[in-house]
């Protein structure tokens, strides 16, 4: 009997089976051997998400939290590409993106190329927001990008990485505090998300196309970092989920899943790193 309790209490579908056939080879009787066949009957997600919710009845937070993941991981199996990364919603229009510019002529080339590597800084964000100092940011993020990919000279690449990563959790905290100056700049916008959305987008930009293969490391290594401290918003996370997929080095994939998703679970960390701290993540 203590068992068939554990047995009904983790649903797992080999610890079911078993559990069944010996109570059938002992001629046991129990209500719970009809839930046991009907729940062996279903498929790999039914089953989940009934181990999911039992989880969450028992307190059993871990395990739960593992249940949910599997099954967000079965969803992106099956819809991975309502994922694209040009199809997020948010993006800027690429004629808006290009009209910011002044050589007109130019304005195809970078409209075409709005979300693959350039060799110059961007002309405006890549997620449309709003805020008068929103593209600000964003091109002096995208700046720090380049630098640390080397597709820019600058001798501190560490300290580039620490920018970038500090500029939207300094944001998170200064809308925290309901600080003067996050009042003046943004308003009652959710700038933080918007932020580290773009700085997802961006680094997704800078590994696609890109004919550079340290730069294009250099960007992975950006992208693993930025990770340990952050991780895009609820509507951009599928996307990003699916880019690491299809996209990142085979000895990253997995890292790169996990810290997702410990990001997502734990949310970001409240304080930016220091350029030592960079460089023993980076050494690491």
């Amino acid at each position: 009997d203590p068992l068939l309790k554990e047995c009904m209490d983790l649903l797992e579908r080999d610890v079911m089976s078993e559990v069944y056939a010996e109570c059938k080879r002992l001629r046991f009787e129990d209500p719970r051997l009809s839930d046991i066949e009907r729940f062996l009957g279903l498929n790999e997600e039914k089953l989940l998400k009934l181990q999911y919710s039992k989880a969450k009845s028992l307190g059993m937070a871990d395990r739960a939290r593992n249940k949910e993941i599997r099954i967000r991981e079965l969803f992106l199996d099956s819809h991975g590409e309502m994922f694209k990364f040009e199809s997020f919603p948010r993006l800027r229009q690429a004629e808006d993106f290009a009209s910011r510019s002044i050589q007109f002529w130019k304005r195809d080339e970078f409209a075409s190329n709005m979300l693959r590597w350039t060799k110059y800084p961007i002309l405006t964000s890549l997620i449309d927001a709003e805020g008068p100092h929103f593209s600000k940011i964003a091109i002096k993020m995208h700046k720090s990008i380049l630098g640390y990919c080397g597709d820019k000279n600058n001798p501190h690449p560490n300290s580039l990485a620490q920018e970038l990563i500090s500029t939207p959790l300094n944001i998170a905290a200064d809308e925290s505090n309901k600080s003067q100056k996050s009042s003046v700049y943004f308003g009652n916008l959710s700038i933080d998300r918007d932020v580290r959305d773009e700085v997802f987008c961006q680094l997704m930009k800078q590994v696609t196309g890109n004919p550079g293969a340290h730069s294009v490391a250099q960007g992975w290594k950006l992208f693993d970092l930025v990770l340990q401290y952050f991780a895009p918003g609820e509507d951009l996370s599928n996307y990003v989920h699916i880019f690491i997929r299809k996209n990142a080095p085979s000895y990253l994939k997995e890292k790169l899943k996990k810290a997702m998703y410990s990001r997502e679970y734990e949310g970001p960390k409240l304080i930016p790193p220091t350029v030592d701290q960079i460089q023993a993540l980076v050494s690491n």
